[in-house]
């Protein structure tokens, strides 16, 4: 995998005092406030960073994977890719030799609280037949290119997975060509990657967790759901560009009643595992101006994976005023 030059850049602001009682743009008792602003567009490439190292741990071009495969010797789940928009649905057959054309009645993303009992594929080792330990086919919709052009849809089914490895086999909706992959189980990584277009490898786009790499943050494209009042109504389905948390390790909660410098220990909110807690909900597309408005006054309380609290908040989606994409924020420790 070739490697990205991490840039973030750092930002420091002069300190603003005032004998009224009102919000600056920094904490008037601090001195040491930064702003950060990522280099990388989060519609091209996802971002990992870290709280307590104050940086970015790993970037990778958005577009890179199709299934993201468990580490973990007591679960078996698979993701589909949020950087690519991917789709999937179940054939309703456990053969794979019959299947003769990539077509499922219902398709589906990943939900993005990050729960894996709610991914598209879900416990598939719940629906195998007998003792055979095998997955229904499914169906994957690749998603999209960078440029927006349609990767397609495959077929895939997962034949054996264990404490060490899992066994799939997968195609071109054409069948074309059939690939038959183990996938090793990787105890560094919580999940390991497959991307259809190189099938003789297994990637690694995440950082490894417990070697002082961990991460707090992700910076990037992820699947979203918006529901309608009526919950009989399957949701909207789409891509989305923002921000989710190492779930479970990372806790959030949104303040927005209380300024910021007004954040501090003394406060106990309700956090939340889901990953996308601090989601999309600090920005907003408006029509009318064809750009993002960014909400600083939404302040994010977030428990790192070490268990140590910040307050964060963002402040601009543009570069240079003009080129959207790149985040700028700044956060604390409480």
């Amino acid at each position: 995998m070739n490697s990205f030059t991490i840039k973030i850049f750092i930002l420091f602001l002069p300190l603003f005092y005032s004998c009224m009682e009102e919000e600056s743009p920094l904490s008037p008792h601090k001195n040491d406030n930064r702003y950060l602003r990522l280099e990388q567009s989060i519609y091209d490439y996802v971002t990992y960073f870290s709280l307590e190292s104050e940086s970015a741990v790993m970037i990778y071009p958005a577009n890179s994977w199709d299934l993201a495969f468990s580490c973990s010797p007591d679960s078996h789940y698979v993701k589909l890719s949020g950087g690519r928009g991917g789709y999937a649905g179940t054939s309703r057959s456990f053969d794979f030799d019959t299947i003769r054309f990539a077509h499922s009645d219902s398709l589906w993303m990943d939900n993005p609280r990050g729960e894996l009992d709610s991914t598209a594929i879900g416990r598939w080792w719940e629906l195998s037949p007998g003792d055979e330990g095998q997955s229904e086919v499914f169906v994957i919709n690749r998603g999209r290119t960078p440029s927006g052009g349609f990767l397609g849809k495959w077929i895939f089914q997962i034949l054996e997975a264990n404490e060490k490895e899992y066994k799939i086999i997968f195609s071109d909706s054409a069948r074309t060509q059939i690939f038959n992959k183990t996938v090793p189980k990787d105890p560094d990584y919580d999940f390991v990657h497959l991307d259809f277009s190189r099938p003789d490898e297994v990637l690694n786009y995440e950082p490894k967790n417990g070697d002082g790499k961990g991460w707090d943050l992700y910076f990037g494209p992820f699947n979203n759901y918006e529901y309608y009042d009526d919950k009989s109504i399957p949701p909207i389905q789409y891509r989305v560009w923002g921000v989710l948390t190492n779930r479970p390790r990372v806790q959030t909660a949104l303040i927005s009643d209380t300024e910021y410098y007004r954040v501090t220990s003394s406060l106990s909110p309700e956090l939340s595992l889901a990953s996308e807690g601090i989601g999309i909900t600090w920005k907003k597309y408006f029509d009318n101006t064809a750009r993002y408005t960014v909400y600083p006054e939404n302040i994010y309380w977030i428990r790192d994976r070490n268990g140590i609290d910040y307050k964060l908040r963002f402040h601009d989606f543009y570069k240079n005023g003009t080129l959207k994409g790149y985040p700028t924020f700044e956060y604390e420790k409480l």
